[in-house]
């Protein structure tokens, strides 16, 4: 019974002027091309939800406040291009500001505000550096004054 109705499509498949060994071809890369789609679908899939699950961790992260947190946030960057995540991210590390880690933040917040990996990462880091407002100043002359001393 297969074999006729393979006989009946290799008729049709000829009436229309395809050869029967184009169909296997055929079949072939519509297959590859189905599942290469579906695959690409389940990794844009898995990146939106790793994007999430890594927002949230961040943003928990950021909010310890604690030295490990700054250690975690400096050693590991944000990678995320959300503007308003990452203005809570850096407004967040102004906390550091009040902290013996004072220096580091403000650091940080400059390297990422002049060498971000975006325009956002940029403007973010700069709006959180403003907000700092005379403690962030206080804190670059402080650094100012020990970086020109150690180099005299």
């Amino acid at each position: 019974m297969a074999v006729d109705a393979d006989r009946r499509l290799q008729k049709k498949l000829l009436w229309l002027g395809i050869p029967a060994r184009w169909l296997g071809c055929w079949l072939l890369i519509a297959t590859i091309a189905s599942a290469q789609s579906s695959a690409e679908r389940a990794l844009e899939d898995i990146r939106r939800e790793k994007d999430t699950v890594d927002r949230r961790a961040f943003l928990q992260l950021v909010n310890a406040r604690d030295e490990r947190a700054l250690e975690r946030i400096l050693l590991v960057p944000p990678l995320l291009a959300d503007e308003d995540t990452l203005a809570s991210a850096y407004g967040s590390l102004t906390w550091f500001l009040r902290t013996e880690l004072e220096e580091r933040a403000v650091s940080y917040l400059m390297r990422e505000a002049l060498h971000g990996r975006s325009p956002a990462h940029q403007h973010s880091a700069t709006r959180a550096l403003a907000r700092c407002g005379d403690v962030a100043v206080e804190r670059l002359e402080r650094i100012a004054r020990t970086h020109d001393d150690a180099t005299c």
